[in-house]
């Protein structure tokens, strides 16, 4: 009986604690802020606060202040309220882990650990989305169920590269990216799968909100040996390797000196006398350049093969020159002939002294004495009256002459020179004087460029003169002329 009355006693006394629980007994936390709490060192692990401010419990996990159980994120999904959050109230890494595999980080810049010294990588207060993934290479793909294969996807390679690599057109696929290795880095535009899929760069106008072709590059067949085509403007596969629908511009200099031609220059006009320097042939295979001589005199440059394909190192006076390099030599792709030429020839008994030497006023053939030129001096004083001389009856160049010197007796070693000059509208117009520079005993000729544009009107004049001693001896003057 006793026993019983005991155990009715402690279940009415057990009752009565239960239903009048006095709030001074309940257990307590420290409150602090959130800043306090960050603040608070010294803490040992299963110590707890309260959040003020979070109205969160939190425990010390021998690292950080972390919630509760009760408001933490379930892995069976949360019932959550606008301004709820997943993420750090600190400046740490958030973590986002598969097979302890980290696979997505935020957090900044610095706290990532990616500073670097480089331009747009060294912003320590940038926030970040770091993808990562194994073995140092990270991927990032999208659905599309309605592609076949080439599930679209960002991603990197062992080697450094970034790529985009997605589906076109269910079973075709295209692909962006870096490649390369060691330094030698390059950017890859692809498109497959079956070798005339274009690229087509398209420009959209608001006004009709229509996207419209500017070019495209394609394969010009559905095969493994498709070669390229290039069409701007065109709207469809191009006719050849370029097509264009419209104006073609290219470089255009003016030289007034010395020029050494280079990938900058197409088509140049030279308005002095220039020399001209080309580029190696083999540097530069398929090249072309237009050069225009507006000189009434020949210009020099690096040697080319012209039309006939011959060797030559000048472009004549008021002429037009455009040559291409085989990735050998430069030849000239000039059209038609590259000159047009006829030929005068003078012959007779010439006079050389030491001034120059013209006493006769006539010129002509057989023994005659030809010395068109009148004066004497150091230099011809040519005079313009009464003067004999070959007329130019239409414009052409004195590309060339030659001189045969039949110096056969002692006074043969000597070195004569003849003078060109031409009578212009009344004006006498110097050409050039030219010295025989290797005498000899016996028949002797000598070609020599002159490349001066004679008008019509002019009249051709020369004068002859010897370094030391005089004589007289047949000779005879052949001259080149080109149109």
């Amino acid at each position: 009986m006793i026993k019983k009355l005991l155990i009715i006693l402690l279940f009415v006394t057990t009752g009565s604690i239960y239903g009048q629980i006095d709030s001074q007994l309940l257990l307590g936390l420290t409150n602090a802020t959130t800043s306090e709490i960050n603040a608070l060192t010294g803490a040992s692990e299963g110590q707890m606060l309260y959040n003020e401010e979070t109205k969160q419990v939190m425990i010390f996990n021998g690292t950080l202040w972390t919630n509760t159980s009760n408001s933490n994120w379930l892995a069976t999904g949360n019932t959550v309220t606008n301004g709820s959050y997943l993420g750090t109230n600190n400046d740490a890494i958030l973590d986002l882990r598969s097979n302890s595999t980290s696979i997505l980080q935020f957090g900044r810049r610095q706290t990532l650990g990616l500073t670097q010294g480089y331009t747009n990588y060294d912003n320590n207060d940038q926030y970040l989305t770091y993808l990562k993934g194994s073995n140092g290479v990270a991927a990032l793909q999208f659905q599309a169920d309605a592609a076949s294969f080439y599930k679209p996807m960002f991603y990197t390679t062992s080697d450094g590269n970034f790529r985009l690599k997605g589906s076109a057109a269910n079973t075709d696929f295209f692909e962006i990216g870096s490649n390369g290795v060691s330094n030698a880095g390059e950017l890859e535009f692809v498109i497959g799968d079956d070798g005339a899929e274009p690229f087509i760069f398209k420009r959209y106008d608001y006004r009709d909100a229509l996207k419209k072709e500017l070019f495209r590059i394609q394969g010009a067949s559905d095969s493994q040996a498709a070669l390229p085509r290039i069409g701007i403007n065109t709207g469809q596969l191009a006719n050849s390797t370029l097509q264009v629908e419209g104006s073609i511009a290219t470089a255009i200099n003016t030289a007034t000196s010395n020029i050494s031609l280079n990938e900058t220059h197409h088509t140049v006009i030279i308005t002095n006398n220039s020399n001209i320097v080309l580029p190696a042939a083999t540097t530069c295979n398929g090249r072309t350049y237009i050069i225009k001589n507006q000189n009434n005199s020949a210009i020099t440059i690096t040697g080319y093969l012209d039309n006939e394909g011959n060797s030559s190192t000048s472009i004549g006076a008021s002429s037009i020159l455009q040559i291409q390099s085989n990735g050998t030599v430069w030849h000239s792709i000039t059209p038609g002939k590259t000159n047009n030429k006829f030929f005068m020839n003078f012959s007779g008994r010439a006079y050389f002294y030491t001034t120059w030497y013209s006493p006769h006023d006539q010129y002509g053939m057989g023994y005659q004495n030809w010395n068109a030129a009148k004066g004497t001096g150091v230099t011809p004083s040519y005079s313009t009256a009464n003067q004999f001389g070959v007329p130019i009856t239409s414009n052409a160049t004195l590309a060339k002459f030659s001189m045969k010197n039949d110096f056969n007796s002692t006074n043969g070693l000597v070195l004569p020179s003849i003078n060109l000059s031409v009578l212009r509208n009344g004006s006498i117009i110097n050409i050039g004087t030219y010295i025989l520079t290797s005498p000899s005993t016996s028949v002797n000729i000598q070609t020599n460029d002159v490349g001066f544009m004679l008008l019509e009107g002019d009249l051709l004049l020369w004068a002859t003169k010897t370094t030391s001693g005089s004589r007289v001896n047949y000779t005879s003057l052949t001259f080149e002329f080109t149109y």
